[in-house]
């Protein structure tokens, strides 16, 4: 009997403390989790990730390679990191359609094989082309790819005007100022900049699903001070202006019009 009133005594002991949990944390109290941090990134044209793009003439050419029997990647995005899914050999014709800005020591060339169609990406070294206006261009490219950006902001369109002004900014050698806005294709953009010492000069691209069109002159590295024209169709809507020094630190101010 004494073993049955110490068993009831230990239950009755079990219930209470469960109780007593229960009030301590009830089903409804809310758990305080630590927030998940949520980073941004804002696209510069020193990132891996973005592509520019060389407008040039086509050609033709054939793929090339030390072992007579390699087979040549063609990948999808010019990148070693990209995919893969055909391949080409040593001596194979292909047409050449468009290249990159000279990136990490290479310029990656997008082309169209002769025989079978096939379309892809390869770099320089897997290939035999005259590319001396290429290397022109894609080497002044490259210091709009390698170039750091210094200040990067969004144009502020006062309210009910077509204008945005930027005034009296320093850009320092080596290093290039981004500006983004938004607009629609065939809309008339204006854009108009002055420096100090005349040293001054931008850049305009449209961004496309996965890279960056140059829309100045017929390579990656014509530049102006002053340039209007319809603006092409952009997948996305934005486009952006660089601004850059040719020599020494630049002072400049700038006049951007759309209508």
């Amino acid at each position: 009997m004494g073993g049955i009133k110490r068993l009831g005594l230990l239950c009755c002991c079990l219930s209470v403390m469960a109780c007593q949990q229960a009030v301590v944390m009830p089903q409804d109290t809310p758990i305080r989790q630590k927030p998940q941090e949520v980073t941004t990134k804002q696209l510069s044209v020193q990132d891996p990730g973005l592509k520019i793009y060389v407008m040039i003439p086509q050609r033709q050419g054939f793929l090339r390679s030390q072992d007579a029997n390699a087979r040549i990647n063609i990948r999808e995005q010019p990148t070693t990191t990209a995919a893969s899914p055909h391949y080409g050999l040593p001596g194979d014709e292909v047409t050449v359609l468009e290249a990159t800005a000279r990136y990490q020591g290479h310029v990656w060339y997008f082309v169209q094989f002769a025989q079978s169609g096939v379309e892809g990406w390869v770099r320089d070294d897997v290939i035999e082309i005259d590319r001396s206006d290429i290397d022109t261009a894609a080497n002044t490219g490259m210091t709009y790819v390698d170039a750091p950006v210094s200040s990067s902001e969004t144009l502020q369109f006062a309210a009910g005007t077509n204008e945005a002004m930027i005034w009296e900014k320093t850009v320092t050698q080596g290093s290039q100022h981004e500006y983004f806005f938004f607009a629609d294709a065939g809309q008339e953009l204006s854009v108009s900049l002055q420096a100090g010492d005349e040293n001054a000069v931008f850049q305009i691209y449209s961004e496309e699903a996965d890279y960056w069109l140059h829309l100045i002159g017929d390579y990656v590295g014509a530049t102006s001070t002053d340039w209007s024209g319809p603006l092409p169709k952009s997948s996305t809507g934005r486009y952006r202006i660089h601004v850059r020094p040719t020599w020494a630190d630049a002072v400049y101010s700038m006049r951007v019009t759309i209508k």
